[in-house]
């Protein structure tokens, strides 16, 4: 809701986000199709070209908006195709405004973009990866968008604060994720069927995930366990953090989980001596998804965005399901952290800024706009347009928006993934908490280890 997009503002005005964050997105398959550019989706019935009036103003009604502006994105065949045939449902609407198109695969996607970002030349409305935006951003190349936002020109009313939260610097909005993804976790049903264990609820607990794992252990044949380490790659040690009370970094720049990460380590650390989830060697030989596409653990951490391709690659072809983050039985879903990616930018060198921001606002509300790109991007932002394509969905494929509702639900303050120094701050813990899983520290020595190191990289990233 576009209330709660102002509460984000408010939440984290005071930040100087100058920095990069987590790798961005998939880049979709790349083809011969890809290397084509200056294509035109659509056709306007005039040539003429005006300059857009400024945002807050009363804009054009459709069949007055007349414009002559260029889109560019990155991608396979499936993202351009549904692309164009996007656009053509957008010129319906706004016969007057000609787009024309640039789409490639994202090999040299960004440079190209950068390099068109600094000599002015840019689209009007681009893809961009969020990590790429700080940059720019300082350089004063990218369109602030909070104007648009309060004048309701860019409506953001089924836009969850988590999503826009990747891709605001400083307190302010620059670009609309077009993909967003929330942790979660996915189980083995047919694993669970088989060993009569009953199957995790929506709103279970971490004393729920303690008995079910400890149920499954004297169940499972041999060579399967309860469960992946959660702690592998960040996927849960995160959430668990902001359940016990603390962020790895806060809002005004303040390290913030020593007291709050002990419990998750420790945890999973006897629940490794115990059998209950692969030694460490097991899970860094291989990774946790392929243990558990191969059937050997029956509960696994990850991204609501990959479960149709743990799905599709389960060995066994067991059926699947999504679920919360176990809660710490408060019932607001912390820890339910939500990822905005592949972000939709404008150019502030743009001579078409409220043709491109109608474009913009037209890709996150039009519902047929939405029912063609469907997951070509990921996640669509918009709760509405989710809850369209809901309608044709079963399995893990509805689970995946189930999950996500869940996601915008949550009471929880979004990491500045966007200041400086978070990225390291999260790779130190990452790196300590292998060398506690390895045996090479005790905990105490880990968090202290942690803590002075993620307090000397952050200082350096400033």
């Amino acid at each position: 809701m576009k209330k709660r997009y102002l509460q984000t503002i408010g939440t984290i005005s005071t930040l100087t986000l100058v920095c990069s964050l987590m790798a961005g997105c998939s880049s979709g398959s790349q083809n011969s199709t890809a290397d084509k550019e200056q294509n035109t989706a659509s056709s306007a019935n005039t040539e003429s070209q005006n300059t857009e009036s400024a945002a807050g103003t009363e804009s054009e009604s459709p069949e007055e908006l007349q414009a002559n502006i260029r889109f560019s994105w990155w991608g396979g065949d499936e993202r351009h195709t549904a692309t164009i045939n996007a656009l053509e449902e957008f010129n319906k609407k706004y016969p007057g405004v000609k787009v024309d198109v640039e789409y490639q695969g994202y090999d040299g996607y960004h440079d190209k973009m950068f390099t068109q970002l600094a000599g002015g030349t840019a689209p009007d409305l681009f893809q961009y990866n969020p990590e790429n935006m700080p940059e720019v951003v300082e350089a004063g190349k990218l369109l602030c968008l909070d104007e648009y936002v309060e004048s309701g020109l860019l409506n953001l009313d089924s836009v969850s604060e988590g999503t826009v939260a990747d891709c605001m610097i400083d307190g302010k909005l620059y670009g609309i994720p077009m993909s967003t993804q929330t942790v979660c976790i996915i189980y083995n049903k047919t694993l669970f069927e088989k060993a009569g264990v009953e199957c995790p609820a929506d709103d279970w607990t971490w004393d729920d995930y303690d008995r079910i794992v400890q149920e499954l252990s004297e169940k499972l044949p041999e060579g399967v366990y309860p469960s992946t380490d959660l702690r592998v790659m960040d996927i849960t040690t995160l959430s668990m953090v902001h359940q016990n009370g603390g962020m790895y970094l806060t809002p005004d720049g303040e390290l913030n989980f020593a007291d709050a990460i002990g419990e998750p380590l420790e945890k999973f650390q006897q629940y490794m001596e115990e059998g209950i989830v692969p030694p460490v060697e097991e899970s860094l030989a291989t990774t946790g998804d392929t243990i558990f596409m191969e059937g050997r653990a029956a509960i696994h951490g990850t991204f609501n965005a990959m479960a149709t391709t743990l799905q599709a690659g389960s060995i066994d072809q067991d059926e699947y399901v999504l679920t919360s983050i176990p809660s710490a039985n408060t019932g607001d879903r912390l820890g339910m952290y939500v990822k905005g990616e592949v972000a939709f930018c404008i150019s502030a060198d743009s001579e078409n800024k409220e043709a491109a921001v109608t474009l913009l606002n037209e890709f996150i509300n039009n519902p047929e706009m939405g029912r063609i790109l469907g997951f070509s991007r990921g996640i669509p932002p918009s709760e509405t347009i989710r809850e369209e394509l809901k309608k044709n969905l079963s399995g893990i494929d509805s689970d995946v928006l189930k999950v996500q509702a869940m996601a915008d639900e949550s009471k929880d303050t979004p990491e500045p993934r966007l200041m400086k120094g978070w990225m390291e701050v999260a790779t130190v813990i990452r790196e300590e908490t292998d060398e506690y899983r390895y045996g090479r520290k005790d905990l105490a020595t880990t968090i202290q280890d942690m803590t002075s190191r993620a307090q000397s990289e952050f200082a350096k990233a400033q």
